[in-house]
């Protein structure tokens, strides 16, 4: 009965232990304010589209302050470009 306690004492302890190290391993990451801008500014893209009926979005291309990409809607595939500061997509 003691060697049992005394194990699960261990075990719990040997997990404890790891887990403070690995914390202690990982930084966390830091975004400068134009990156924090940039990830806003896309947030804003997929919001549009999704609310507009596009899925299937592929990757984007910025282009000043529009953004470029293919996406899917009403099961057509085409090219869109997207406005996050007006609020608008148009397609093609």
């Amino acid at each position: 009965m003691r060697s049992k306690i005394a194990m699960m004492l261990f075990a719990a302890l040997l997990v404890a232990g790891s887990s403070a190290a690995l914390a202690q391993d990982t930084q966390p990451v830091m975004l400068n304010k134009q990156q924090l801008m940039h990830q806003d500014q896309e947030t804003r893209v997929f919001n549009l589209l999704s609310a507009n009926g596009f899925t299937d979005v592929g990757p984007l291309q910025q282009a000043g302050n529009t953004y470029t990409t293919t996406a899917t809607k009403q099961g057509k595939q085409m090219q869109v470009t997207i406005d996050p500061m007006a609020g608008t997509v148009t397609g093609m």
